[in-house]
C-alpha cells in the first residue's frame, strides 16, 4: 500500500502514518502518490509554530514587588520631582547628550579613567567621529572647569531660592553651561522644557562669567616650588587641549613626502622643530581624514613621547629593551632604528594591543612583571623604564586624574619605580645605559627617584648627549642627565627623563 503525502507548505510535511515534522528530516520514496493541498490557516487550523504558548501566573512576590515599586513612585510628591522624571524618559534628549550625561554618571559612580568609560559608551551606540569627539571634548572640559562651575550654579540657585537640582539635571545644565554660544543654541529648544528656571539662568550667565581654572592649590604649589616663574605658563598649558600628533615611520617614508602629499590634499600640518620625523596638527585630525599614502606610514603619538624614544639612541647593533611598553607607542618608535628590541608589559592584554597596533614582527612582546626577576642579567645595551607613574604631565589629555590622585597614589608609584630600576640594573650590560622616564612633573617621581637610584644602584649620571640622539633638541638642553620635558615649550604632555650608565 502506499503512502499518501499532502504539501502543506515549504518546509513541513504531513503524513497519514507520521506526526507534523520538518520535511528535510524525511525521505521521500518513488512509489508515493502525491496531492497538493491549502496551508492548515486556511482550513481553519492554526500552525503548530503560531499557538500561543500559555502565560505564566506571576507569582506572589512578584506582584508585591511591582506594586511596592508603583507605590513608590506614586509617593513622591517634593517640588521638582516632574522634571525628574521628565528628564530619565530618555527620548526627552538628544542621544549625544544622553550619552555624555551616561559617561558622567559612570565615571562618578566608579572613578574610572574617563577614557575607559568613554570608548565602549559610544562605540555600543554607533557614534560617528564628529560626535564621538564632541562628547570627549564636553566632558574633558566639564573636568577642567568642574569646581568653579559647581560654585556658580550653587549660587545661582541659592539666588533665586530654587530647589537643589537632581544630580542628571544638573549635569545637563554643567555641559551646556561649557558648550560654545553656536552649540547651545542646537540644544537650547530640546533642554528648556527639562530645566527648572534656576538652571537655565545659570546656563545662560556662567559662560559671560566663567575664567578657565586653574590647578588645585597643592598641585599649582608644587610646580611653582619646582619651576619658579615658569609655573604660570605651565600651568596655562596644561588647561588647553592637546595638539593631535603623528610619528613617521622612516623606514619606509619621510617627512618632507609626507608633508607635501597632505599639502596637496589641503590638509594643514606643521613640523615638529625639535624632532626630525614628527609633525602635528592645529585642529583634531583623525586617522581617518588622511590620504591612505600618508596613514599607512604614520601613527598618532605625543610629540613628548617621540623626544623620549629619540633620547634611547638605539643603534642598530644594540639589544634594546622596552620595560613597559604600554600601548606600544614608544616601542614602535625604537624599532625604527632596526635595533633589536624585546617589550614587556605586567598587561597581556596591552601586550597583545601593542603587537597589534605596531604590525612588526621582528619585535619579541612579552607578558612579564619586570620588578621580578625574569630575563638574564646584564643581556641588554640600552633598556628604557618607561615608569607607571601618577600621570600629571598628561592633564591636557587626562583631566579628570586629579579626582583620583592622593598622596597614597604617589607613594605606591614611587615604590614600583624603584622596583623597576633595580631590575633594569640588573638587566644592563656594564657600560650599558638605562634611560628612565615618566610623564608626570611630580619631584617626588623624579628627581628623588633618580638621587635614590644613584645612591643605592651601581648606575651613574650620563649626559643626554652621550647616547647620540639625533636631530632632536638644541644641543644646550642634552648637556645634563635629565630633561624635564614641558607642554609650554613643546606643545607636548609633559615629561621627565634621566640617564643613567652602569658601572
Amino acid at each position: 500500500m502506499s503512502t499518501v503525502w499532502t504539501f502543506l507548505w515549504p518546509n513541513t510535511v504531513r503524513s497519514s502514518r507520521t506526526k507534523w515534522m520538518p520535511f528535510s528530516v524525511l525521505h521521500l520514496q518513488k512509489a508515493s502518490n502525491w496531492t497538493w493541498a491549502p496551508p492548515p490557516t486556511e482550513r481553519g487550523v492554526r500552525p503548530v509554530a503560531s499557538r500561543p504558548r500559555p502565560k505564566k501566573k506571576r507569582t506572589y512576590a512578584q506582584m508585591q514587588t511591582r506594586q511596592q515599586r508603583a507605590s513608590a513612585e506614586k509617593s513622591e510628591h517634593r517640588p521638582g520631582a516632574g522634571r525628574e522624571r521628565k528628564l530619565q524618559k530618555r527620548e526627552a534628549l538628544p542621544p549625544i547628550l544622553i550619552a555624555a550625561l551616561d559617561v558622567l554618571a559612570r565615571f562618578r559612580a566608579t572613578q574610572e579613567p574617563i577614557q575607559n568609560i568613554i570608548n565602549p559608551i559610544l562605540k555600543n551606540r554607533r557614534f560617528g567621529n564628529r560626535d564621538r569627539n564632541e562628547i570627549r571634548d564636553w566632558v574633558f572640559q566639564l573636568q577642567r572647569q568642574q569646581s568653579t562651575l559647581e560654585k556658580l550654579l550653587e549660587q545661582q540657585v541659592n539666588a533665586v531660592g530654587g530647589v537643589p537640582p537632581d544630580r542628571r539635571m544638573k549635569d545637563l545644565a554643567l555641559l551646556l553651561a561649557t558648550m560654545s554660544a553656536e552649540m547651545k543654541a542646537t540644544f537650547e529648544t530640546k533642554t528648556e522644557d527639562l530645566l527648572p528656571e534656576s538652571l537655565l539662568s545659570f546656563v545662560q550667565t556662567a559662560r559671560d562669567e566663567i575664567q578657565l581654572e586653574g590647578l588645585p592649590p597643592w598641585l599649582f604649589e608644587k610646580l611653582q616650588n619646582q619651576f619658579g616663574d615658569q609655573a604660570k605658563d605651565i600651568e596655562k598649558a596644561f588647561l588647553q587641549k592637546a595638539v593631535p600628533a603623528f610619528a613617521i615611520d622612516t623606514q619606509q617614508a619621510d617627512r618632507q613626502g609626507i608633508m607635501k602629499i597632505l599639502e596637496e590634499a589641503a590638509i594643514e600640518v606643521r613640523p615638529f622643530s625639535a624632532c626630525p620625523d614628527a609633525f602635528w596638527s592645529a585642529q583634531h585630525l583623525p586617522l581617518s581624514r588622511l590620504p591612505v599614502e600618508v596613514a599607512q606610514h604614520v601613527w598618532p603619538m605625543d610629540l613628548g613621547s617621540q623626544l623620549i624614544a629619540h633620547l634611547v639612541g638605539a643603534l642598530p647593533s644594540d639589544q634594546v629593551l622596552d620595560m613597559c611598553a604600554g600601548g606600544g607607542g614608544k616601542t614602535k618608535a625604537l624599532a625604527r632604528t632596526g635595533c633589536k628590541l624585546v617589550a614587556t608589559d605586567v598587561s597581556n592584554k596591552r601586550i597583545i594591543a601593542a603587537q597589534k597596533r605596531s604590525g612588526l614582527q621582528h619585535i619579541s612582546f612579552r607578558c612579564l612583571d619586570m620588578t621580578k626577576p625574569q630575563l638574564a642579567e646584564g643581556m641588554f645595551d640600552r633598556i628604557l623604564v618607561d615608569a607607571p607613574c601618577t600621570g600629571t604631565g598628561t592633564l591636557r589629555r587626562h583631566p579628570d586624574l586629579l579626582s583620583r590622585l592622593n598622596s597614597e597614589k604617589v607613594t605606591e608609584y614611587v615604590a614600583l619605580q624603584k622596583q623597576l630600576l633595580q631590575q633594569a640594573e640588573r638587566l644592563v650590560a656594564p657600560n650599558g645605559y638605562v634611560i628612565y622616564a615618566t610623564c608626570s612633573f611630580l619631584k617626588e617621581e623624579n628627581q628623588d627617584v633618580v638621587s635614590w637610584a644613584l645612591e643605592n644602584l651601581n648606575l651613574s649620571p650620563v649626559p643626554l648627549n652621550e647616547l647620540r640622539p639625533e636631530g632632536v633638541l638644541p644641543e644646550h638642553q642634552l648637556e645634563q642627565h635629565t630633561l624635564n620635558i614641558l607642554p609650554h615649550d613643546f606643545l607636548s604632555d609633559g615629561f621627565f627623563v634621566a640617564a643613567f650608565s652602569k658601572q
